[in-house]
């Protein structure tokens, strides 16, 4: 599987930086204001925060979400905290 899908060091080296450019488009535009289209929650938010939920493990999504994480995927999640900080804040108004 892993071979076929090219899943390898070098993929997932690949697939970070595009997360990190995309996660940074998005603190870009939260950076000024609450949301991300308007001045309201919308579709967009709910999508980028569900999408985005398993690097913040959110009480409120309704799984039971992994005591500990692989330590690949951990580092991820820690580098990530800061910026996806927001996705706390909606999972707590907004669910």
């Amino acid at each position: 599987m892993r071979q076929y899908l090219q899943l390898n060091e070098r993929t997932a080296d690949i697939s970070l930086k595009k997360l990190q450019r995309a996660i940074d488009k998005l603190s870009t535009q939260l950076a000024t204001n609450q949301f991300l289209v308007s001045d309201q929650f919308t579709r967009a938010d709910l999508a980028a925060a569900a999408l985005l939920a398993p690097f913040r493990t959110p009480d409120k999504y309704g799984l039971n979400w992994p005591k500990k994480l692989p330590e690949g995927l951990q580092r991820t999640v820690d580098m990530l905290t800061s910026e996806l900080r927001w996705i706390d804040s909606l999972y707590q108004n907004y669910r």
